[in-house]
C-alpha cells in the first residue's frame, strides 16, 4: 500500500526529464487508474493505494516515459466538451479540430435554418468525434426538431467500432448510419436513389490523412511511433485523399442533387496555394474559403455550391 500523495511525488520525479508536464500526467494517470477525478487525490492526499493499482499504475508510468500519449494510455481524450474513447486504430481528436465543429455550425445557423431535412456526411471518422459532436450540438439547438441524417464512413473496421462504441456512450447511436468505405463511393451508390433530393441541405465534413511523407517525417516522436500512420499520411502532397473525394462528389453530381451543399475539411498550412488550384480545377464554379486554427496556421477549407 501506498499514499497517494507520495505515489504521485514518486512519479512526477520519473517523469520530469521524459514530460513537459509530469504534474498533470502522473495526476491523469493516477485518477484513471482509481476512476477517480484529479480533484479526489488533491482532496485525499493521505488515501491509500492498493498494490495492483500501483502496479498497473507504475506501467502507464513507464509507458508514458516511452513517449506513449496520454491519450492512448487512459483510452481516452476530451473532445468539444465530451469524452471520447480512442485506440491505437484512430488518432487522438486535436484541440483545433474543435474548430471544424465551430465553423460548420455557424453555416448551419446562417444558410440552412429553418431547413426540415438536414444530412451530414463524416469521410473517415475515425473515433466519430466530428460527427457525434455535430450531431449533438445540432439535436440541442434550435435544428432539434429537423429531420437529421448522418453518416460516419471509414475505411479502418477496428476505427468504426470505437465510433459506434462512442455514439453508444453519447446516446447518439440510433441516429448514426457508420459503415466502411472507401471515402464516398459505397455510400453515394446506396443513397442517391432514396435518400437525397432537392430539399436536402447536405454538410460532408473531412478530417483525412493530410501530411506529406515529409512533413511527416518532421512530426513529433510519439505521433510517428503511436498514431495509425495510414491515417496521416497522403500522397500528391498530401492531398490525395481530398483530390479522390471530390472526384467522386463530381461524378456522381452530388451539387446538383441537393438543395445546398457544403464542405469542410482540415488540411495542413503549407497546402493552401495548391489545393485552392487543385480543387478549383474539379468546381470551378464553387467558393472557397480558408481559415486559420488557434496558432493561426491556415487550417480549413470550406467549399460552397
Amino acid at each position: 500500500m501506498m499514499k497517494i500523495k507520495k505515489l504521485l511525488q514518486q512519479s512526477k520525479l520519473k517523469l520530469c526529464n521524459f514530460s513537459p508536464t509530469p504534474d498533470l500526467d502522473a495526476e491523469i494517470l493516477l485518477s484513471s487508474i482509481l476512476k477517480k477525478n484529479r480533484e479526489f487525490l488533491f482532496s485525499y492526499p493521505d488515501a491509500e493505494v492498493s498494490p495492483q493499482k500501483i502496479i498497473k499504475f507504475k506501467t502507464l508510468i513507464q509507458k508514458r516515459i516511452q513517449q506513449e500519449p496520454i491519450a492512448y494510455l487512459i483510452k481516452e481524450k476530451n473532445f468539444y466538451g465530451r469524452p471520447f474513447g480512442v485506440s491505437l486504430d484512430t488518432l487522438i481528436p486535436r484541440p483545433e479540430t474543435e474548430l471544424l465543429i465551430e465553423k460548420t455550425l455557424e453555416y448551419c445557423h446562417q444558410q440552412f435554418y429553418p431547413s426540415k431535412k438536414i444530412a451530414l456526411i463524416d469521410v473517415g471518422t475515425g473515433s466519430g468525434c466530428i460527427l457525434i459532436s455535430l450531431l449533438k450540438e445540432l439535436q440541442k439547438s434550435r435544428f432539434r426538431n429537423s429531420q437529421i441524417e448522418a453518416f460516419g464512413i471509414d475505411i479502418s473496421t477496428k476505427a468504426l467500432k470505437i465510433a459506434e462504441k462512442n455514439a453508444k456512450n453519447l446516446e447518439v447511436n440510433w441516429k448514426i448510419d457508420f459503415s466502411k468505405g472507401d471515402l464516398l463511393k459505397s455510400l453515394l451508390s446506396n443513397l442517391l436513389s432514396n435518400k437525397f433530393d432537392n430539399k436536402t441541405q447536405l454538410i460532408i465534413t473531412a478530417n483525412l490523412p493530410y501530411l506529406s511523407p515529409k512533413i511527416y517525417h518532421n512530426c513529433p516522436a510519439s505521433v510517428q511511433a503511436f498514431e495509425p500512420k495510414k491515417a496521416l499520411i497522403a500522397k500528391k502532397d498530401g492531398l490525395e485523399f481530398y483530390l479522390k473525394l471530390l472526384n467522386q462528389i463530381k461524378r456522381h453530381k452530388l451539387p446538383d442533387l441537393v438543395q445546398n451543399l457544403y464542405l469542410i475539411f482540415e488540411i495542413s498550412p503549407e497546402q493552401k496555394k495548391f489545393a485552392q488550384t487543385e480543387f478549383k480545377k474539379i468546381f470551378p464554379q464553387a467558393n472557397f474559403k480558408f481559415s486559420k486554427d488557434f496558432s493561426q496556421k491556415w487550417r480549413f477549407i470550406e467549399i460552397f455550391f
